[in-house]
């Protein structure tokens, strides 16, 4: 291919397409090798361009790993702060839809797991920020919004006050990561078989609803708590009259 070939067809390549080729290939290369294992050349080759174009596109191979992570979170991001800034649940019914909304995404998007643990495993002990600055605000407002909501669930009295709300929020997006990240121990642990879909399923479900409860147990108030117990210790009503019916 002639010189003036190869600068035509550069010229013709959609930018976005490109991009989005890529982020993909990388993707892939990440979740398989992690950040110090994959290699450039390899990338290119999966996204079939020239290595040299990755270049133009991200500084550099962490550059390209930081934003195949944005690329993932970024829908996560987006949904949680319409969450959060949405009147319609506060206190431990809010941080519950919270939990359950990460949980459900890491579920549903299993490849974020496993590029969260090879960040850690290679970059997270020893560099604190994951997205580039540029991107620090979408990073940062779901934890500026729910330290926000979960103070005026203190202030209401359901969240225990003495407790840190970054901690509450750091503690629950631990929880349900290492859930996804280890998933395989614990279908190991429990028995569950591996190629049983609906049994794999069912633990999932359980393992949410562990998270949930340790969570909103540990941050609830005692009177809160003290109120829900009383719920569950109510007798069922007999011959199919409920509680305050006339009798």
């Amino acid at each position: 291919m002639s010189p003036e070939s190869r600068t035509k067809k550069t010229k013709s390549r959609d930018p976005i397409r490109t991009r989005a080729a890529i982020l993909l290939a990388a993707r892939k290369e990440f979740q398989a090798h992690g950040l110090d294992g994959a290699r450039t050349s390899d990338i290119a080759k999966r996204a079939k361009v020239p290595q040299g174009l990755l270049y133009h596109y991200f500084a550099g191979k962490d550059d390209l790993f930081r934003a195949v992570l944005e690329d993932a979170l970024e829908p996560y991001f987006q949904s949680t702060i319409q969450l959060l800034e949405s009147p319609a649940a506060a206190g431990l019914d809010l941080l519950e839809r919270a939990i359950r909304m990460h949980f459900q995404f890491l579920r549903e998007h299993p490849h974020v797991p496993r590029l969260m643990a090879w960040w850690h495993a290679d970059q997270g002990w020893k560099q604190g920020s994951l997205l580039p600055t540029d991107k620090s605000e979408l990073c940062e407002r779901p934890y500026v919004l729910g330290v926000q909501r979960i103070r005026e669930g203190q202030e209401a009295g359901a969240v225990r006050p003495e407790l840190d709300p970054l901690l509450v929020i750091d503690s629950f997006l631990t929880l349900s990561m290492n859930w996804h990240v280890n998933f395989g121990e614990h279908v190991a642990a429990t028995g569950t078989d591996p190629n049983d879909i609906a049994a794999l399923e069912a633990l999932h479900d359980r393992g949410l609803e562990h998270i949930v409860e340790i969570i909103l147990r540990g941050v609830a108030t005692d009177r809160v708590r003290d109120a829900a117990n009383a719920t569950q210790a109510a007798p069922e009503p007999r011959n199919g009259n409920r509680e305050g019916d006339a009798r």
